[in-house]
């Protein structure tokens, strides 16, 4: 229904294979939707699938768009 932490939820989820089987493809899907809707850490995360061509082909152009945004947004990583 457009909940952007569900959506980022079950990306999480299909890209480390927790619950759900590992699709590292079906989860940038989800992270896209979710960035579209202004999600900054699902930007991150599609930025850096992008980067490292986890489920999309990859593209460096594009995965620094997604970074950029989610750092315009005050999201440059996740805690350690």
């Amino acid at each position: 229904a457009g909940d952007v932490r569900a959506q980022r939820a079950i990306g999480l989820m299909l890209q480390n294979g927790v619950l759900l089987p590992r699709s590292p493809d079906a989860a940038a899907g989800w992270f896209y939707e979710a960035a579209l809707r202004g999600d900054a850490q699902s930007m991150y995360l599609l930025g850096k699938a992008f980067e490292e061509g986890q489920g999309v082909d990859r593209d460096s152009r594009l995965g620094a768009y997604w970074l950029n945004r989610a750092a315009e947004e005050g999201y440059t990583s996740p805690a350690p």
